[in-house]
């Protein structure tokens, strides 16, 4: 069984745009092809030369409240985690698990919502304290979420930030930068040195990666590089699927991707990138501040009639995949020839 999350680095919980209307959304631009394979400095800006063609998608709203995070595990399972709760479904429906107060009002607070291998939802993240960042880590209780650090060994202790990416899948990555990460597997926990500009975590095909500086790491019985330094300035998520990593920058509004050992950088056809996601790597769904593009291994291609708002992508499947935004939460129905 495979867990399927959203990349870390996403929008804080507590700062989740309000709904807004369909006719507010942006008219997509046309069709944007993958540029030459080379660095690029920043997008150059395109103006649209042909009208949209129609997408065979669309989007059925399963809950209307915000969301910016997102968790999938074996059906029905499904997390989305909003500014004040975390909306759950299971096989008796729908319903919230608050967050506690404390919680909820600290500043610059920065939260993900995963399965944990029990199948109740786990709320991890980042908050400023007066002494510097807290950890936020929570596991859904009978009485509701509750904090759990005894799950996490030696990084119980709240101080510190975190970086994680838990799950039902090998293996679960938790990371304190700057301190130490645990590589845990249902085989056992391996202990490596967490740099101290850590940022991003991911997981695919039973491995671990993270992401330092410009630098992306497997994570093995020690760091393994992936590949040469990347040409982004700021990364703001990490993506994994195939053999294939994903970097998205927003403020240059870049997509970067390592594959045979290079890195490719694409003018992003969404504006600044928020989330990435795809069965595959020729099978990507991407949301960005301009909306919603999907990539079919040639092509990007806009998506007309996308919910406005969306931050986040998930899936199961390339025809199981869910969407998060400013106005809920979204299952993507795709129309049958």
């Amino acid at each position: 069984m495979t867990l399927l999350l959203s990349a870390c680095g996403g929008p804080r919980a507590a700062d989740a745009p309000g709904p807004e209307s369909r006719s507010g959304a942006p008219a997509p631009p046309a069709p944007v092809a993958p540029a030459p394979k080379r660095a690029v400095a920043a997008p150059a800006p395109s103006a649209p030369t042909e009208a949209p063609t129609p997408f065979p998608a669309r989007f059925q709203r399963e809950r209307e409240q915000p969301c910016a995070a997102l968790a999938l595990d074996q059906p029905p399972h499904i997390a989305a985690l909003g500014p004040a709760s975390v909306a759950v479904r299971d096989k008796s429906g729908w319903h919230d698990e608050a967050l506690p107060k404390a919680v909820a009002a600290a500043p610059e607070l920065r939260l993900q919502v995963f399965y944990g291998r029990d199948f109740r939802i786990r709320v991890v993240g980042t908050h400023a304290g007066t002494s510097g960042p807290r950890t936020v880590y929570l596991r859904a209780m009978p009485v509701g979420l509750k904090p759990a650090p005894y799950e996490l060994g030696r990084l119980g202790n709240p101080s510190g930030g975190f970086v994680a990416v838990l799950g039902t899948a090998d293996p679960e990555v938790v990371c304190r930068p700057g301190d130490v990460c645990l590589i845990k597997r249902l085989s056992g926990w391996t202990n490596l040195p967490a740099p101290a500009d850590l940022t991003h975590a991911a997981i695919a095909r039973g491995n671990g990666f993270v992401l330092a500086g410009r630098q992306i790491f497997r994570a093995d019985r020690e760091w393994v590089s992936s590949g040469p330094p990347g040409p982004w300035e700021k990364a703001g998520a990490l993506f994994a699927v195939d053999e294939r990593l994903f970097v998205l920058e927003p403020e240059r509004a870049l997509i970067h991707e390592l594959a045979n050992g290079a890195w490719t950088s694409v003018p992003s056809p969404v504006g600044a990138p928020t989330s990435l996601w795809g069965a595959t790597a020729t099978q990507l769904w991407l949301v960005g501040a301009a909306g919603l593009a999907h990539f079919d291994g040639k092509l990007w291609r806009p998506v007309p009639g996308a919910p406005p708002g969306l931050v986040s992508v998930l899936g199961r499947s390339a025809d199981d995949v869910w969407f998060a935004g400013a106005s809920g939460l979204y299952r993507l129905v795709l129309d049958k020839p």
